[in-house]
């Protein structure tokens, strides 16, 4: 296994890749981590975590249950990590014709429209399957 591959991966993910051509966004590039980057999975572990808190349960004993979230609070963890985790930056955002800079707060209002929503969830997948089919290469040497 070539640890100069393997640097250079890990460098990589850490910012997230650039994807573009993604269905609806016209020439929009985002940038995206995988849904392995250590900071993804720790993001759902803890809004799952806040979310199932938020309605558990108690059995006879006493003993607290957490309770299934429901789709509409699985979609909703997503956006939060999609929003805190993985997008980590974007091009060719505009307003009028003017650039709009990438923070968390535009990037929480886009992520409220379906089309930019759908867009990272296909840019994050990508990136996903891309940094798989890597690391499968890199097994096979």
């Amino acid at each position: 296994m070539d640890i100069d591959a393997l640097k250079k991966a890990d460098a990589d993910a850490a910012d997230g890749e650039w994807v573009g051509d993604l269905p609806g966004l016209g020439d929009i590039r985002l940038r995206v981590r995988p849904l392995t980057h250590p900071r993804v999975l720790r993001a759902y572990g803890r809004f799952r975590r806040k979310v199932a808190a938020d309605q558990m349960t108690v059995d006879k004993d006493g003993k607290a249950i957490p309770s299934p979230l429901t789709d509409e609070q699985e979609d909703q963890v997503d956006r939060d990590v999609m929003l805190a985790a993985v997008l980590t930056g974007w091009e060719n955002v505009t307003s009028g014709k003017k650039p709009v800079e990438f923070t968390q707060e535009r990037a929480a209002e886009l992520l409220a429209v379906e089309v930019f929503e759908a867009g990272v969830r296909t840019a994050m997948y990508s990136v996903t399957e891309k940094q798989a089919a890597a690391q499968k290469a890199l097994e096979k040497n």
